[in-house]
């Protein structure tokens, strides 16, 4: 008897939930005002000051930019 309470607990729950939609990300809408925390990537500089098109998307789409291999303890 408990098998089938526990069953029919699982199948609530499982119905219960919803899967909510995440609408497309585009060029008018940014791909950090989908989430409540920052976005972000390891931004490559020479990437950054030779490529505009990457440029374009790193300052559109993230809100947190980690320098990629340049803070390495080797480069310094």
């Amino acid at each position: 008897m408990t098998i089938r309470k526990y069953i029919l607990l699982f199948m609530i729950l499982l119905s219960s939930c919803k899967k909510t939609g995440i609408g497309n990300c585009d060029d008018l809408q940014s791909l950090y005002s989908f989430s409540d925390f920052p976005i972000g990537f390891a931004i490559d500089m020479n990437e950054l000051n030779y490529d505009s098109h990457y440029y374009e998307i790193a300052v559109s789409q993230f809100n947190s930019v980690t320098p990629e291999n340049i803070s390495r303890l080797s480069l310094l």
